[in-house]
């Protein structure tokens, strides 16, 4: 499976990981530079990270790779996507 990973620099979670991410010939890395103003924008899907695919570089070798490999799963002229969010908490013993 062909991955593609967007990285804020501005964004504190990668960088708590101390470990440089290991070279991999199915993970395609863009990084990108969004200051939103806070740890929780610059993490934030909404805030960050849509804009930032919103305009990724159709011209750059990497991601057009990517996304060749992906035209099964990914229309680009199909501009609707979805997100889920899961809630998981420890269940009280009281």
């Amino acid at each position: 499976m062909q991955v593609l990973a967007l990285e804020n620099h501005n964004n504190l979670v990668p960088a708590l990981a101390r470990a440089d991410k290991p070279d991999r010939a199915n993970v395609t890395t863009l990084t990108f530079s969004a200051n939103k103003g806070t740890m929780g924008e610059n993490h934030c899907l909404r805030d960050a990270y849509a804009a930032a695919a919103a305009g990724l570089p159709a011209g750059d070798p990497s991601y057009a790779a990517w996304l060749k490999s992906a035209r099964g799963f990914v229309n680009p002229a199909n501009q609707t996507s979805s997100t889920d969010t899961y809630a998981i908490a420890r269940k009280s013993d009281s």
